[in-house]
């Protein structure tokens, strides 16, 4: 079956080849393939057990897509003809027997690996650091997910709510327990939008904040790749993005594919100095941790204890520290940035997404270096924030002169 597509000629065809091996049990997979097993269960002959899969939690159906809130409402009203639902996690049980899925039913089996299987090889170490061209002793950060809101929603501050209520916020967060040590919102335009800062110290004045602080030229630069690959800039060239920010901050030039405009003010949204500043004044210095990230390159182990401390959380001994952020383009720039414009218009009238945008990126993402910086041009870079960096060093009492360019050098991002 075509990801996405129902065709209900397939239900029957599947029954019939049920009818053929009769198996002692069927097995179905997540909320399409629950429906699937079910309606082929019941339009075929004979008695064949079924059991349901949902390896999904469900915090706030309204942030799940169309068709699979339809085929959450579809499994609710078919709940009764499977033998058993095994639910990955207790959490994921309780939340859908309280969507109306049947609790007699629930059976919890949690994730598991197979530790004989799924073990740290150096050969395997060794294939992949040559398959991606970085050193056996490279500090790589990765990430293995999917973005979703729950992520970073962005609800602070009105600046990518997209509409979201403030009781939808709170259940992205629905599944903390008291064993919970602390509960995280990764969004970063928190840290340079006062009015998003205000909004969290009034909701929990006893917030704490974590900031990663890095030299603003590279983290220019580094954003502007990030908007490019995003479809909200339309500018390749740095030096011409950089220069247009002015002309932007009034309204003009801006892509239609961006949302915010002021993700284009790469000066103001790299002034460090400034940022932390004012959150240290709102939320007091015992409240922010931060960590520099030339800390984390040097010593991982370290900036991960040091964050623990900082959050009463007794250290779980963990050594490993994986990483891995190489600098990427998008292989269809163009339509990338066509349908971010179509989600701006269809979210403004109300309409959710089909997943269109998402699924292109799953194959539009090409790992590649960028073309490196002109030492003058990381000069004037560094001069424009030399001001912001010393006002940095007051505050954290680092001494950043390291950040200078070295004028035989270039950055990669």
């Amino acid at each position: 079956m075509e990801r996405g597509v129902l065709n209900p000629l397939l239900f029957f065809r599947l029954s019939r080849v049920l009818g053929e091996i009769m198996p002692d049990v069927t097995q179905a997979w997540m909320y399409h393939g629950n429906l699937a097993a079910s309606i082929a269960a019941l339009s075929g002959k004979g008695s064949i057990p079924v059991i349901w899969n949902v390896r999904h939690s469900l915090y706030d159906a309204r942030l799940e897509k169309k068709q699979t809130r339809m085929a959450i409402r579809a499994g609710r009203m078919l709940a009764f003809q499977p033998d058993k639902i095994i639910y990955n996690s207790a959490l994921a049980g309780r939340q859908h027997e309280g969507a109306g899925f049947p609790q007699s039913k629930s059976v919890v089996i949690p994730n598991g690996v197979d530790m004989n299987l799924f073990r740290p090889s150096e050969e395997v170490k060794e294939k992949i650091c040559r398959e991606i061209g970085i050193a056996e002793d490279a500090l790589v950060v990765g990430h293995v997910a999917r973005f979703h809101p729950m992520m970073e929603p962005h609800f602070w501050g009105d600046f990518l709510r997209n509409g979201m209520k403030i009781d939808e916020y709170e259940n992205l967060f629905a599944g903390a327990t008291k064993e919970h040590k602390a509960v995280v919102d990764a969004s970063t335009s928190y840290f340079y939008l006062q009015g998003a800062l205000t909004q969290i110290l009034e909701y929990n004045q006893d917030a704490k904040f974590i900031v990663m602080l890095r030299n603003p030229v590279d983290l220019v630069y580094s954003l502007h790749s990030e908007l490019l690959y995003r479809g909200i800039e339309n500018i390749s060239d740095f030096t011409k993005a950089w220069s247009l920010q002015k002309t932007r901050k009034v309204g003009r030039n801006i892509p239609l594919s961006c949302k915010q405009p002021m993700q284009l003010q790469y000066y103001e949204r790299a002034l460090l100095g400034n940022a932390l500043q004012n959150l240290v004044e709102m939320a007091g210095k015992e409240n922010v941790h931060w960590i520099f990230l030339d800390d984390i390159k040097a010593d991982a182990r370290r900036c991960y204890t040091n964050v623990l401390s900082f959050l009463k959380i007794d250290d779980d001994g963990r050594q490993d520290f994986p990483v891995l952020n190489r600098s990427k383009r998008h292989r269809f720039s163009l339509l990338n940035r066509f349908l971010g414009t179509l989600s701006i218009w269809r979210a403004r009238i109300g309409l959710r997404g089909m997943g269109a945008r998402t699924a292109l990126n799953r194959y539009a993402k090409v790992e590649a270096e960028r073309s490196q910086l002109t030492a003058e041009f990381r000069w004037k870079l560094y001069d424009s924030f030399i001001d912001d960096i010393f006002l940095l060093q007051r505050i954290t009492g680092r001494n950043l002169d390291h950040w200078a360019p070295d004028s035989d050098k270039s950055v990669k991002v």
